[in-house]
Parts: C-alpha cells; structure tokens; sequence
C-alpha cells in the first residue's frame, strides 16, 4: 500500500506542476517550525520549493518527543493554496519502528512584509519574504494518529503580494 501511494503521489506532483495556464513561479522557501503534538513538543525544518502557482512540494525534517524520547523523520509534502493551505504526504520515521507515516494537513500562510522591503522597495533580497504559518496536521502511524498544531515561519523568495 505505500508503495503505491508513494508512486501514485509522484505520478500527480509530475501532471500538476505541467499544468498550463498556472504562473511558472520558481521560487523556494525555507523554515522551522515549533508545535505541539499529543502532549509532546515537535521541531520541523522544511525546505519547499514553488514550481507553479498555488502548487508546492516540499521536504521536511521532523522531530519529535514521544514519551521523554526524541524520534526523527523525514517527509515528502504537496500542498495547495489560495488563501489556505492545504496538502499531504508521506515519510519515514527512523528510530522507533523505523516505519512509514502519512500527514494530511491545512494551514493559514500570513505574509509579513521585512523591514529592509518598506525601506528599500526596489532592492530584492533572497528569502526576504517572510510568512508565519498556523497550522493542524494529522500524522498516521500504522494504526496510530497523532495530532499536531503549530506555527512555521516561513523565509521565502516569493512574494505572495505580487
């Protein structure tokens, strides 16, 4: 079963970022983010990049207490957004059962306009974009769901108000 979903996911990330009539953006992001899930703290640094507008795929670290002991795992997210975000993925988690895992989740990309931006409008700067992400994920261990809510701060080179 995962083998197939991880192959009909790259099969659809491939027919979506060739969808004509969508903005080529070209543009990347990358952030921390700090949450909560099931009683238990979560790190996550992702690094995503925009090929069209409104379509994203992104990797992501992930890490996390469970019980007083600290796992890691990798994921591979495609999101969609207008307003909201919205997506899924897949990944692996190393340490415990060094299994795979499934996320569905939906978020509220807010962009903050730099200081450097409103002082020098015509200067662009790499990753000078700045967005705070609220979000709620589902993470599926096997028969297990954690729920996790918390908040990425996104650097980016896109500019969401162009």
């Amino acid at each position: 079963m995962t083998r197939i979903f991880i192959i009909f996911s790259l099969i659809f990330t491939i027919d979506i970022l060739s969808l004509e009539g969508f903005k080529d953006v070209n543009d990347f992001g990358i952030g921390p983010s700090f949450g909560y899930m099931n009683d238990n703290f979560v790190f996550n640094f992702d690094v995503s990049y925009t090929a069209k507008t409104f379509v994203t795929l992104s990797t992501n670290y992930k890490l996390f207490s469970n019980n007083s002991e600290w796992n890691s795992l990798i994921q591979m997210e495609l999101s969609f957004w207008f307003f909201i975000e919205f997506g899924g993925g897949v990944g692996y988690q190393f340490k415990d059962n060094n299994q795979f895992m499934y996320d569905f989740f939906v978020g509220i990309p807010i962009p903050i306009v730099p200081i450097q931006y409103i002082l020098d409008q015509y200067e662009k700067y790499l990753f000078s974009y700045f967005y705070i992400v609220p979000y709620y994920k589902i993470n599926i261990f096997g028969n297990e769901k954690l729920h996790e809510f918390g908040l990425y701060l996104k650097f980016s080179t896109y500019d969401v108000l162009e």
